[in-house]
């Protein structure tokens, strides 16, 4: 599906494009889309299209935009290219092209971003026509920051999710997984359960870019639902949630 925003400020629905959702809003939707969405992978920001059939003009369009508004200080983005039915085919040509003239208008040679906060520049090119986009979430929303190591035969949170919500899970009545494994049909439940938010617990990519706000972040996450509890079947998985005995407290038997 594809979102407008109103001139009331609320989101409308029309009919779907090609490889997923797009919405149109302002940077606290992208926020809250990275918290709260539990079944897309990743959330992109659109910061520029058009149209170059040659690396000159790739490099003087690519010149226009306004990256210092997106990019952390000192970072240039890694740069994924898929291009078809283009005169430059060669993603390998494009990105660097791209790269070279992000690091003239920054004025920065190339650095790393954050390892748990990697920032990555999604370039699609169909006809000479470039679209760019800067992925917002970093590592992909299945990644809930819930379990400390993966599981044998993983089922991605995201598709948990999706499976409860087409099967019509009631958060209100009691779910029975006997074969529970790491725990994800079940830990997905109960944040449905809990009112709790996806993305709750873990970092995003845009907490690196320059009109984040930190006061503003942690209102949103307070507001994003309840800590779940239980699940000891799976608790091998989900680390160390325990806060240590005070010395003068024995252990229970």
């Amino acid at each position: 599906m594809t979102t407008r925003r109103s001139k009331n400020g609320s989101v409308g629905m029309s009919p779907a494009g090609p490889g997923g959702v797009t919405f149109g809003g302002r940077f606290v939707d992208c926020q809250r889309a990275n918290l709260y969405v539990r079944t897309a992978t990743r959330v992109l920001m659109r910061i520029g299209s058009f149209l170059a059939t040659n690396v000159r003009r790739l490099e003087k369009k690519s010149a226009g935009v306004p990256w210092e508004l997106f990019l952390p200080p000192g970072i240039l983005p890694e740069i994924k290219v898929r291009s078809r039915r283009s005169r430059l085919y060669h993603t390998d040509v494009i990105s660097r092209a791209l790269r070279q003239s992000m690091a003239r208008r920054l004025g920065r040679p190339p650095g790393s971003s954050r390892p748990d906060r990697p920032q990555t520049l999604f370039v699609r090119v169909v006809e000479d026509r470039y679209t760019l986009s800067l992925d917002s979430t970093g590592a992909p929303l299945y990644k809930r920051g819930l379990k400390s190591g993966p599981a044998r035969a993983p089922l991605r949170e995201t598709q948990a999710a999706a499976i409860l919500m087409a099967a019509g899970y009631d958060p209100g009545r009691p779910l029975v997984d006997p074969l529970c494994g790491s725990g994800t049909f079940s830990l997905e439940a109960a944040m449905m359960a809990k009112r709790m938010a996806p993305g709750v617990k873990r970092d995003f990519a845009f907490m690196d870019w320059p009109a984040f706000r930190e006061s503003r972040w942690a209102f949103f996450r307070r507001s994003a639902g309840p800590w779940p509890t239980g699940f000891p079947a799976a608790s091998r998985w989900l680390g160390p949630r325990r806060k240590p005995l005070r010395p003068d407290r024995k252990a229970p038997a």
